[in-house]
């Protein structure tokens, strides 16, 4: 006679798992009936018999299944191990270029802090000098260097004693001229995506304007182009 059990029971007579009774249940080896919504399993003398045989098939399925995981799980392990690889490269790169953006700024600041004392230093030089002079009613020419103020002429005093403060003052401000004014031209030219030849055309055009135009200045041989101000106004076309 038919034995009309649930699942878990039908598992437990059989001495399998309950995922191994829906396993036989969708390749045909057990029967099954609904009675009130609740799934019943349906074993019969030869399903009974066959126990043995199905679980020893149900066992090896699982320990196959068993060593797919496994293998997955070592192939994900490897996956994670060259995420973490790659994810340290990368911390160490972003690093790497932090450090050599800090040393460029850092660089560009000192170049700046002594260019600033250079010109303060001969500033203070020139207006000493020019003190001593002045008494002795010597005309007297100070000359910006070109590094700072290539738009300025020279500034003379003569028939004077002293210089008032206001002269002084506009005198050191005109030799002070901010550095951020002034716009390399190697880099402009660069950003303006010029090709090496045209570069060096307008580079040698804009090098004769030196001493012509307030707008060019030439810095240790480096050439700079007053900000706001085009090329075509600068080269005159």
């Amino acid at each position: 006679m038919d034995k009309k059990l649930t699942v878990i029971e039908a598992a437990k007579l059989l001495g399998v798992s309950k995922e191994a009774i829906y396993n036989r249940l969708r390749r045909g080896s057990l029967q099954s009936i609904i009675e009130n919504g609740v799934k019943y399993i349906l074993l019969t003398k030869s399903s009974l018999k066959e126990g043995p045989s199905i679980r020893k098939i149900d066992n090896v399925a699982e320990n196959a299944y068993v060593e797919l995981l496994k293998v997955q799980l070592e192939e994900m392990k490897l996956k994670n191990e060259k995420l973490e690889a790659d994810k340290e490269r990368l911390i160490a790169d972003k690093e790497r270029l932090l450090i050599e953006s800090k040393e460029k700024i850092e660089m560009i600041y000192k170049e700046r802090d002594e260019q600033l004392k250079a010109i303060l230093t001969l500033a203070n030089r020139q207006i000493t000098h020019t003190g001593n002079e002045a008494s002795t009613n010597t005309p007297t020419t100070i000359v910006p260097s070109s590094a700072t103020t290539a738009s300025q002429t020279p500034f003379s005093f003569e028939e004077a004693d002293v210089l008032d403060e206001d002269e002084e003052n506009r005198v050191v401000e005109d030799m002070f001229e901010s550095y951020s004014d002034w716009r390399d031209l190697r880099s402009y030219l660069k950003e303006k995506g010029f090709s090496k030849k045209e570069k060096q055309h307008i580079s040698d055009k804009i090098g004769k304007k030196i001493g012509q135009l307030n707008d060019v200045m030439d810095k240790n041989g480096k050439l700079f182009i007053k900000k706001g101000k085009k090329l075509k106004e600068i080269l005159g076309e």
